[in-house]
């Protein structure tokens, strides 16, 4: 039995481990991916960039929504059983969120106006956070980011011209060098005759 419980530990962590890797496997295969393909290398950029303000946006989002909690416990928590305490009306929000109703009409009955202006003001101001604000900020990272990479070709392309000028102009001077014909123009009319 011990040697099965050992095994069964082990088996856990392997599988554990190998979650891990699996998270590591693909975000190299995404990395090569963005080396390959350009606009993926976009769309890596567009979550980059991403990241900070979507942690602010969720860092407001758990400041308003605490807020909510509080004002929701002290207003109603007295009458309302999913309002008693903290913990529970948080949960509670939470819910009123993903559109469990019967909260509401709970507070609809204990409470008609406030509960209703309540209910309002949580709805549609964690509406258009939720998702106004975070396609706002996932819209403006990818402008961002496209812009970005449309300035990186664009530079490219620049380089890609000066230095195959560069190169054209050096070997045209090789040619020259290598078949005597190092001198100018005005040389040519002295050297034939035509003074």
């Amino acid at each position: 039995l011990a040697i099965f419980e050992n095994e069964a530990v082990a088996w856990s962590n392997f599988l554990l481990a190998s979650c891990f890797m699996m998270v590591f496997l693909f975000g190299g295969l995404v990395q090569y991916l963005s080396d390959i393909v350009p606009r993926i290398s976009v769309l890596v950029d567009t979550v980059s960039r991403s990241i900070t303000p979507v942690f602010f946006l969720v860092i407001i989002l758990c400041d308003v929504f605490f807020a909510f909690v509080i004002w929701c416990n002290l207003l109603f928590g007295k009458t309302v059983r999913d309002f008693s305490n903290i913990q529970v009306t948080a949960i509670s929000l939470t819910e009123m969120l993903f559109g469990r109703l019967d909260v509401v009409e709970d507070l609809r009955l204990s409470f008609p106006i406030t509960g209703f202006f309540f209910y309002l003001v949580f709805m549609v101001l964690f509406f258009f956070i939720l998702q106004y604000l975070s396609r706002a900020i996932v819209l403006t990272s990818f402008d961002d980011a496209t812009r970005s990479f449309e300035e990186r070709q664009r530079t490219k392309k620049l380089l890609a011209g000066d230095q195959l000028a560069s190169f054209f102009k050096q070997q045209v001077a090789w040619a020259k060098k290598l078949l005597g014909l190092n001198f100018r123009a005005r040389d040519l009319k002295t050297a034939g005759g035509m003074e």
